[in-house]
């Protein structure tokens, strides 16, 4: 399996992109996900309005 996963989540008005990875300490995983959220980024540039646990309505 890929290490770290990219997923996906669509609501209406909305698309939810989720990256996850395992490893044993959370700078380890921050160190998998950091180069594939610069990617994630460039493809939807400003189509990311919130991160993390924030939320649509945080991001206004």
């Amino acid at each position: 399996s890929q290490n770290p996963t990219v997923g996906v989540l669509a609501h209406p008005g909305q698309v939810d992109v989720r990256i996850a990875a395992k490893a044993t300490d959370i700078e380890t995983a921050n160190s998998l996900i950091d180069p594939v959220e610069v990617e994630v980024r460039r493809l939807l540039g400003r189509h990311v309005f919130a991160t993390d646990e924030e939320s649509m309505e945080d991001a206004t």
